[in-house]
């Protein structure tokens, strides 16, 4: 199973978001290790409720900013964002009912990686510009 390779690809340039997001890298990491066998530092479960909480936080620190600066892609961006949740809560929900099956692990490549790392490197590049642009307004 692949895992999410941090590069510089996936730094937005907006501080706050790269290091949520290579948080939310790391876990999702660990949960393929998890996933796979390879680590069993943690439970399935557990980290599963970690990036539920995790990821509720980094979505309002990005909606947060999306609000206060009136960013025009936020309605959008922000049903992205509920669309993620689900699906990770989906994938809890499936894990606590399957265990590690092969459909779980998967889902976790498609839904987890391929997404995180496509909303990285373009809706959040997007906002991050945004933001970016808006701070110097106010230098």
């Amino acid at each position: 199973m692949k895992k999410i390779i941090w590069n510089k690809d996936l730094e937005t340039g907006f501080a706050v978001m790269d290091m949520q997001h290579r948080e939310l890298v790391n876990k999702i990491n660990k949960l393929i290790d998890v996933l796979q066998g390879v680590d069993d530092e943690f439970s399935m479960d557990e980290l599963f409720v970690f990036l539920e909480e995790y990821v509720d936080v980094h979505f309002r620190t990005e909606e947060m900013y999306m609000d206060q600066t009136n960013y025009p892609e936020a309605e959008e961006h922000k049903r992205l964002h509920r669309w993620f949740e689900e699906k990770v809560k989906e994938l809890h929900a499936k894990y606590l009912k399957e265990g590690r099956s092969a459909s779980l692990v998967e889902d976790v490549e498609k839904f987890l990686i391929d997404w995180l790392a496509d909303h990285i490197m373009g809706t959040d590049k997007k906002l991050a510009k945004f933001l970016l642009e808006k701070l110097k307004e106010y230098q």
